[in-house]
């Protein structure tokens, strides 16, 4: 797996946190569920055909989340 450090704004990072901890998932879940989205929401834009699903764990339950295009 991977490694991806991101420098954020303070006010940023606590939204981050915030979100994570309303939802009860780690921070890094949180963060990667979002980034999938992005990527998602792009390929849609770009009109490209990449399964995003072929990144995420199998046993993430952020999974559930993540809905096909």
């Amino acid at each position: 797996m991977g490694r991806l450090t991101l420098r954020l704004p303070d006010t940023f990072h606590q939204q981050l946190i915030h979100l994570a901890e309303s939802e009860g998932v780690a921070l890094n879940q949180k963060g990667f569920v979002l980034l999938m989205w992005l990527i998602a929401d792009l390929n849609i834009q770009n009109n490209t055909n990449v399964n995003i699903r072929q990144f995420c764990p199998k046993s993430s339950s952020s999974n559930a989340n993540i809905q096909s295009s």
